[in-house]
């Protein structure tokens, strides 16, 4: 009777099974930040009842990612160096997650917004849902983009062009309405607490962008 020899799982298996992982991920985070921007149109329309509702679910899909994050970090140590592109993908992990991160630090301060009760004119709360609701298509096309490097990396690499653009716009709206809030005649603490969300809104846009430059990374050198 002979030994039977099985081969090794292969560098691109473990490659392919890891962007699995990173895209359930991902999918999480966008799921968090889509119910951050219910939870911002629910504040604009001082609805506590509907803004509590989503900063509950939004708590759930956060422990999620947390988990999801642990599990592909449990992955990666039991892989070894098998994995050539460990270092991108831990990187990766670590952006998408803090997303989440600043997801929830301006679900927190929307919740302080509602529960103070300032009077804050309903043409600043419109456009920081727009920009909010922007920010949300950035992300979703940052999945979409993770995505294609399962199957095609050159088409990664053409819808990592698009994001860019988005980034673009998003910055102009950035600037544009961060001026309308100093100009504006709101309270004090509202008009601090209205440019902290607005930044922390603005970092997820900028992670994105870093996120993006990781599945550039993974896509040209594997």
């Amino acid at each position: 009777m002979c030994d039977v020899t099985y081969p090794l799982e292969t560098e691109a298996a473990v490659r392919r099974r890891m962007l699995n992982m990173c895209q359930d991920h991902a999918r999480i985070v966008v799921d968090i930040v889509r119910e951050l921007t219910l939870l911002m149109e629910s504040v604009s329309n001082r609805n506590g009842e509907e803004a509590d509702k989503h900063s509950l679910e939004m708590g759930k899909l956060i422990s999620e990612s947390k988990q999801a994050k642990s599990r592909l970090l449990e992955e990666i140590a039991s892989v070894g160096s098998l994995l050539i592109s460990r270092e991108s993908f831990l990187r990766l992990i670590f952006e998408v997650e803090k997303i989440s991160d600043y997801a929830e630090a301006v679900a927190y301060r929307l919740m302080d917004l509602e529960k103070e009760k300032w009077k804050v004119d309903g043409k600043y709360m419109a456009e920081l849902v727009e920009f909010m609701t922007m920010v949300l298509e950035q992300i979703i096309k940052v999945r979409e983009t993770m995505l294609s490097l399962g199957f095609n990396p050159e088409k990664a690499l053409e819808l990592s062009k698009n994001v860019e653009q988005m980034e673009k716009s998003l910055d102009e709206k950035n600037r544009s309405l961060d001026l309308k809030i100093l100009k504006s005649n709101l309270p004090i603490p509202a008009m601090l607490l209205m440019r902290e969300i607005l930044n922390h809104v603005e970092m997820i846009s900028d992670i994105g962008m870093n996120v993006i430059d990781l599945i550039r990374l993974i896509a040209i050198y594997g």
